[in-house]
């Protein structure tokens, strides 16, 4: 999500649009599709164990079973970002050419830069400790 603001005739606006970053959602993609594998995987052992024991219930589960992520990893994936390209479209027409307009105080935190929300580790670390001693203690 990208958020353009800016100041125009004395009130704050601001202007959002949707991107899909490839490399975020192919990493998330892949996480995703790891958890169905390892269930799918999990289950298949656990069918083995019960055919090896002799009590298997519904029988071995077949490959027609196994969630896409696990039977064609590279189909589920492309399905999966072209849903997103399809979520970020969405969003776009939905916002698309609009402007909002923003109360002060949002644009103030919105337009703070790192150094204003951040504190050096130093000053941090100096601050704690000078707190700590100068309070006075029971003894």
């Amino acid at each position: 999500m990208d958020v353009q603001a800016w100041k125009q005739d004395d009130k704050h606006l601001a202007r959002l649009s949707a991107a899909l970053d490839r490399a975020v959602a192919d990493a998330r993609i892949q996480a995703e599709q790891s958890k169905p594998k390892a269930d799918y995987e999990a289950g298949q052992r656990q069918d083995a164990k019960d055919t090896a024991q002799g009590n298997a219930k519904n029988g071995a589960k077949t490959a027609e079973s196994a969630p896409l992520a696990v039977t064609d990893p590279a189909k589920d994936r492309q399905e999966r970002l072209d849903a997103l390209s399809r979520e970020v479209e969405t969003l776009n027409r939905c916002f698309g050419g609009w402007r909002f307009v923003i109360p002060d105080y949002k644009y103030a935190n919105m337009d703070k830069s790192l150094e204003d929300v951040l504190k050096p580790a130093a000053e941090k670390k100096g601050t704690g400790v000078k707190a700590q001693a100068g309070k006075p203690g029971k003894r």
